[in-house]
């Protein structure tokens, strides 16, 4: 995608998913992580007040494959 995408999107995406998610799961591999610990982050994530939008730019970024 890196292709399709300016580069600012690219800094902008690889800096949410270092600043929140790398983080939260940095002790576990992928394959370790289970639905139960996606929820446990989001819900870390809601109790940090942080706004709908931005909770959903934060999933479109894990979602996405850019990397």
């Amino acid at each position: 995608m890196e292709n399709r995408l300016r580069e600012s999107t690219i800094i902008n995406k690889r800096y949410v998913f270092d600043l929140k998610v790398t983080p939260y799961f940095k002790h576990k591999k992928m394959c370790e992580i289970q639905t139960s610990d996606i929820r446990a982050w989001q819900n870390e994530l809601i109790k940090k007040g942080y706004a709908p939008t931005y909770l959903k730019s934060i999933k479109i970024t894990i979602t996405q494959r850019i990397f």
